[in-house]
């Protein structure tokens, strides 16, 4: 699948959401879903910005009716040959609707695209949902990072080929 700016990606797994890359106008958007979806780690204006337009990768937005409900910020390390999640958030509102697996799918068809070979992402040990969404698309945890968020908090870095 070629996934260019003025792409629109309809899941089918839930009729009213759409997906497409992240747009300027987004901006405010995106902060607004990042400062409520995450307490102590949360990326400022200026660090999303970079993110979505400026750092090697792309941004996608989930789209409910009108509003944007989450993003997921990818990262291209073309010299390792891979794909970092670097962020991933959905509004509370949007929740159960089955938007995080979109996003995987979005990431695994961008690395395809781009020849990676693999996806990698850090989570916080504690976020079980997160972790369960990962291991449902063939994510492994390949070590343990000490301390890597703040507050002392451990995570996991998980990764999955893509064939």
């Amino acid at each position: 699948m070629k996934l260019t700016k003025t792409d629109k990606i309809n899941k089918p797994l839930e009729s009213t959401i759409s997906y497409r890359i992240a747009v300027a106008s987004d901006l405010d958007a995106v902060v607004n879903i990042e400062n409520n979806c995450f307490d102590t780690e949360k990326f400022n204006r200026r660090q999303l910005s970079y993110l979505m337009f400026k750092a090697n990768g792309c941004c996608f937005v989930a789209i409910d009716g009108d509003k944007i409900v989450g993003y997921i910020s990818l990262i291209k390390h073309t010299r390792r040959s891979n794909l970092r999640i670097y962020s991933l958030a959905v509004d509370a509102s949007a929740q159960r609707k089955h938007i995080g697996q979109g996003f995987i799918e979005i990431a695994k068809a961008y690395a395809k695209e781009n020849k990676l070979s693999s996806i990698t992402l850090e989570v916080r040990l504690d976020n079980a949902p997160a972790i369960s969404l990962y291991k449902r698309n063939g994510f492994s945890e390949t070590e343990i990072l000490p301390n890597y968020f703040k507050y002392n908090i451990d995570a996991f870095r998980m990764k999955v080929s893509i064939e």
